[in-house]
C-alpha cells in the first residue's frame, strides 16, 4: 500500500511546523492565526478518518478504508525468513480504525511526535505462498488469504525542514508494537489438523519477529517512508501544505465511489507503476 497513510499524515505536519518557523514564506497572519496547535493535527487526522473511504483523488490516491489491490507480489529473505508469495484481488481493512494518542510540535526545533493506535487490520483475499520461518521449515499453500494484525501501535519522532521550493522530511524514527495476531489461511500444508498448525506457527513468528526484531522493522519502515514522503514533498510549497492542512479542518463529505470504478482505478494505477 506504499504507506500513503503516512504521507498524508507528514503532508499535516510539515504544514503546521513551517508555517510558524518560517514568517518569511509569505504567509498571512490571517492564515497563520489558526494553525499551529497539537488538537488541530488530531483534528485532522480525525477527519482523515472520514476520507480514506474516498482516496484522494487530486493527489492520485485511490480508497484506502478498505484498501484494495488486485495484484501484489512480496519476496523477501533475512537471516530468520524467506517468503515469496503472491496476492490477488486484496483487501485491507482497518486502516481508518485508529486512536490518535498524541500528535506534538515543537515549533523551535520543527520536531514532532506521533502515536497512533489501530484496532485491528485484516487482510482478505486469494493468496500462494511459500514462506520458510527460521528458514528451517517451509509453510506452502495456495487459497484464502485472511489474516488479521491487533492493537497494531504505531509510534515514533520526526524532524522537518525546507529544501528548495519545497519541503523535506529530514529525520523520521517509527516503532511498532503488536498485541496480538491472527491467522487462518486456508490450505496452507493442505489444510486439515497441519493447516491449523501452520496457521499457529505464522501467528507466533510475526509476533516473535515484531518484537524481537524491533531495530529491523523501524529501519524498514523508516527507509521506505521518507523516500516516498520527500518524493512527494519536494512538489509542495509551504502555501500548499497550508492549503491541505486548511481544508482538513472541515469534517469532509465523502461518498464512496462504486467498486467499479475503484477498481478501474487500481488497474490504471498499477499499470503506471510497471511503467
Amino acid at each position: 500500500m506504499k504507506l500513503r497513510f503516512t504521507l498524508l499524515l507528514c503532508c499535516f505536519v510539515a504544514a503546521v511546523a513551517l508555517a510558524q518557523d518560517f514568517p518569511d514564506s509569505g504567509i498571512s497572519e490571517e492564515e497563520k492565526s489558526f494553525l499551529g496547535l497539537n488538537d488541530q493535527l488530531a483534528k485532522a487526522l480525525e477527519n482523515l478518518k472520514k476520507q480514506m473511504p474516498c482516496g484522494f483523488p487530486d493527489h492520485g490516491i485511490p480508497p484506502l478504508a478498505p484498501f484494495k489491490r488486485p495484484y501484489t507480489e512480496i519476496q523477501y529473505n533475512h537471516a530468520l525468513f524467506s517468503i515469496l508469495a503472491n496476492f490477488f484481488d486484496l483487501r485491507v481493512d482497518g486502516l481508518n480504525d485508529y486512536r490518535t494518542n498524541a500528535v506534538t510540535m515543537s515549533i523551535l526545533t520543527m520536531k514532532g511526535t506521533f502515536d497512533l493506535n489501530f484496532n485491528m487490520i485484516a487482510a482478505k483475499g486469494q493468496y500462494k505462498m511459500n514462506f520458510f520461518p527460521i528458514n528451517l521449515i517451509r509453510i506452502k499453500g495456495e487459497g484464502d488469504l485472511d489474516f488479521k494484525l491487533k492493537d497494531l501501535r504505531v509510534k515514533g519522532d520526526f524532524q522537518l525542514g525546507i529544501k528548495g521550493k519545497g519541503t523535506t522530511l529530514k529525520s523520521f524514527n517509527i516503532g511498532v508494537v503488536l498485541g496480538d495476531v491472527n491467522s487462518n489461511i486456508s490450505n496452507l500444508l493442505g489444510g486439515g489438523l497441519a493447516g491449523r498448525l501452520a496457521n499457529r506457527a505464522i501467528e507466533n513468528f510475526v509476533k516473535f519477529f515484531i518484537k524481537t526484531q524491533h531495530r529491523f522493522v523501524s529501519d524498514t519502515l523508516r527507509k521506505k517512508i521518507v523516500t516516498i514522503v520527500n518524493d512527494k514533498l519536494q512538489n509542495y510549497t509551504v502555501k500548499d501544505l497550508l492549503d491541505i492542512i486548511a481544508a482538513s479542518q472541515k469534517p469532509p463529505t465523502c461518498v464512496p465511489p462504486p467498486d467499479n470504478e475503484i477498481n478501474l482505478l487500481l488497474k490504471l494505477l498499477q499499470l503506471t507503476e510497471l511503467h
